[in-house]
């Protein structure tokens, strides 16, 4: 009767455990060598906790640098990145090298951008374009007189401190006044400026449209 048992034992477990070809051999015939990965090769919790264990750390004898002395070496290393970019790549930019023509004298459009020595800060995507009315493409009176009104509180009699220009160029300039447009909204400063521009070229195309309107309008300083 025991021999029996261990019999129909050794059945079923050859029914549950059917003989399935290699699992490296697919249906194509091809075999495909899978490397064998044992869960030894594993690094246990208890190796890397010896490994950062306190008590096993050398005690500091002087012999390595300090948080400022790591600070001064990484300093130096960005100063030597610096270095080989100018050593070996602004040669390659005399290619594109142009020279400097200076603005005629008909043309005084200034513009100003804060900086704060490479640190980041809000201001620096602001714009600031100042321009004397006289020297601004204006056909006529009526249209410098509708310029104004259009700038609005943007023009001002004086030209401002910020403007750049010097007092002997602000003899010639002032008779018309001057207007400064100025926006801070986009993220970039080239985007501000070129919204500035952008709106300058828009105010003196509308002005030179002729207008019986704005020509019986006052202004009012």
């Amino acid at each position: 009767m025991a021999s029996l048992t261990a019999v129909a034992r050794r059945a079923s477990s050859q029914l549950r455990r059917p003989q399935l070809s290699s699992p490296a051999t697919w249906a194509t015939g091809s075999t495909v060598q899978r490397r064998s990965f044992r869960s030894n090769d594993l690094p246990t919790f208890k190796s890397l906790q010896d490994e950062f264990e306190l008590e096993d750390i050398e005690e500091f004898e002087g012999d390595d640098a300090t948080a400022l002395g790591h600070l001064i070496l990484r300093q130096q290393r960005e100063y030597l990145n610096l270095f080989r970019k100018i050593e070996l790549e602004v040669p390659q930019l005399k290619a594109f090298r142009r020279p400097f023509v200076p603005p005629p004298s008909n043309k005084y459009l200034t513009t100003r951008q804060l900086w704060y020595g490479g640190e980041e800060h809000p201001a620096e995507r602001k714009a600031v374009v100042v321009v004397p009315v006289s020297k601004l493409p204006l056909s006529k009176p009526s249209a410098i007189h509708k310029f104004k009104l259009l700038a609005g509180p943007r023009w001002t009699r004086e030209c401002p401190k910020d403007a750049g220009l010097s007092s002997g160029e602000l003899e010639s300039l002032r008779k018309e006044g001057f207007v400064k447009v100025s926006c801070e909204d986009l993220p970039d400063h080239g985007l501000n400026l070129k919204w500035c521009s952008d709106v300058l070229d828009r105010m003196v195309k509308e002005s030179n449209v002729s207008s019986a309107r704005t020509v019986c309008t006052p202004f009012a300083i």
